[in-house]
């Protein structure tokens, strides 16, 4: 896997704030063509990172995680039974900003204040004694229902799981999205995709 490039805060933030043509290059490779597309992403980025840099402070050394909006034209809820699916990615899409951290917490924010601040203690939430045997830990563990957390929870406990003897580190994280919840675009997935991706990477764990 292509590891994610660390950066400075501002230094991040400095390139996204001119619409130059080294990053129209980068987005046009990700987004298409479209002038206004790249322009309406490059603008996404910024935002999340200056909304990272006014919660956690501007010397943060950060990377950027990103997990578009799909489309499902076949098999809706059958991938995960063995079943066929076609899906496509639109230019929607969940956006992180994430720092690493030298304890074990995980501190959640949301641009949309829909999305109330969170955060949770790994070593807390899944102990050593409680690793290794998932589906007895999920089935037995207490979450609030409903809460936006609980899809960073999953990505980010299940590879402490995984990964029972090494103690994962936690992360500052700012989220942005633009996928419409409830509307078939699998916005929940996605953000348990990029929770994943961020520990992945802030850990250098070998998946």
């Amino acid at each position: 896997m292509k590891r994610a490039k660390r950066g400075k805060l501002k230094d991040w933030i400095e390139l996204f704030d001119v619409s130059d043509n080294s990053v129209s290059r980068v987005l046009s490779r990700i987004y298409g063509e479209d002038p206004a597309v790249t322009e309406a992403r490059r603008r996404f980025y910024l935002e999340a990172l200056s909304a990272f840099g006014r919660t956690y402070g501007s010397e943060a050394e950060v990377i950027i995680v990103r997990t578009p909006a799909r489309v499902n034209l076949m098999g809706v809820h059958v991938d995960h039974r063995g079943g066929y699916t076609n899906y496509i990615c639109i230019a929607r899409e969940i956006l992180m900003v994430c720092q690493e951290r030298e304890d074990d917490r995980v501190i959640l924010h949301n641009i949309d204040p829909a999305f109330e601040p969170s955060d949770f203690r790994i070593n807390q939430e899944l102990p050593e004694s409680k690793r290794g045997n998932w589906m007895k830990y999920i089935e037995r563990a207490e979450i609030t229902p409903g809460h936006w957390s609980n899809y960073i929870k999953a990505a980010v406990l299940r590879l402490q799981d995984r990964f029972q003897n090494r103690a994962l580190k936690g992360m500052n994280i700012m989220v942005s999205g633009d996928i419409p919840s409830s509307a078939g675009l699998s916005s929940s997935s996605a953000l348990v995709v990029a929770s994943a991706l961020a520990t992945v990477e802030l850990n250098n764990l070998d998946i």
